[in-house]
């Protein structure tokens, strides 16, 4: 079988991926018997409990939104491929959901929390790097849509 016919494949994990990303940790900070993970949709989780409100990332939000269409877009490409023959469609959906999942997670990367953050040992986790690789390999799987015949 040529590759132009397991594409679906490569965008259906491209979605997974991502999808996988979203609901795991964007931010992980620890520091002694202190913990903190921040989700890509504005959950937040300091152990032990602070006492005082979090506030809300609103560039978080924004990128956790970005993500999960991001993921939905691959994984109804993955979708569409497998059952048409047109593949550009798919081609397309897929390079657009990849740039939407590319813009969603360096968002929040401006944001002055996010920022101050990751200068004092916060590090990026799996909820970052996972939709940044799904992205990636979606980009791929569209621009191989076009480009192979």
């Amino acid at each position: 079988m040529a590759i132009k016919e397991k594409l679906w494949v490569i965008a259906l994990v491209a979605g997974v991926l991502s999808f996988i990303g979203f609901v795991t940790p964007f931010i992980s900070w620890a520091v002694g018997p202190m913990s903190m993970s921040i989700w890509s949709f504005g959950l937040v989780i300091i152990t032990p409990d602070p006492g005082i409100p979090i506030p809300l990332i609103d560039e978080l939000m924004i990128a956790g939104i970005l993500i999960i269409i991001s993921a939905i877009l691959l994984i109804v490409a993955g979708v569409l491929g497998k059952k048409r023959e047109e593949k550009k469609l798919m081609g397309g959906i897929c390079v657009i959901g990849a740039i939407l999942g590319l813009i969603g997670l360096f968002v929040p990367l401006g944001d002055l929390y996010i920022s101050l953050l990751l200068t004092a040992g916060a590090t990026l986790s799996i909820g970052f790097y996972l939709p940044l690789i799904g992205s990636i390999i979606g980009i791929a799987a569209g621009a191989g849509a076009f480009i192979i015949k």
